[in-house]
């Protein structure tokens, strides 16, 4: 995805709008949750649940100074259509999405007045700041999935770590 060679100073990772690199960056980097995730996906509609995430970005130039990159891992099921849902990845410090995957719902509009039909996905766009792309134009998402198989593809896209002693998550 992102050539790991590309060096980006700790003030230009987090300076809005964010370049086209460092969004690429943010997402191919690899991430870790705060505390075990325990989704507990509920029979009924309506079901929302977050969870902590932290990325950590040493400078390229020096090692010793890193920043910490919190973000929120949000997850919402409709309240009327189970099978309608999203999953998306924010800045914790001023609530701008990174990521968000819209399952099932209604049409987006983008800026540019192209209209996208169905499930898609929300990429950070420092001139569209929810600019959406098909979701077939994205393998490793299926507009079949449920929100549990979702949520899995999310978390490897945005590359967050399950930790490996992490309780199983309760899908009943």
């Amino acid at each position: 995805m992102i050539d790991t060679n590309n060096k980006v100073s700790l003030e230009k990772m987090l300076s809005f709008p964010l370049s086209e690199t460092v969004v690429k960056m943010l997402i191919d980097l690899s991430k870790h949750f705060l505390c075990d995730p325990n989704f507990a996906f509920l029979l009924k509609p309506g079901y929302k649940d977050d969870a902590c995430v932290k990325l950590i970005y040493k400078d390229p130039d020096d090692q010793k100074k890193q920043i910490n990159i919190n973000f929120i891992l949000f997850i919402r099921q409709g309240n009327v259509e189970k099978n309608k849902y999203s999953i998306h990845i924010r800045f914790r410090h001023n609530n701008i999405h990174l990521v968000r995957l819209c399952m099932n719902g209604g049409n987006h509009k983008n800026k540019n007045k192209k209209k996208i039909k169905g499930s898609h996905i929300h990429i950070y766009d420092k001139n569209d700041i929810s600019h959406a792309y098909y979701l077939r134009d994205f393998s490793i998402f299926s507009s079949k999935d449920n929100l549990r198989e979702s949520l899995k593809h999310f978390e490897r896209f945005v590359h967050i770590q399950i930790p490996q002693n992490a309780k199983p998550q309760n899908t009943n």
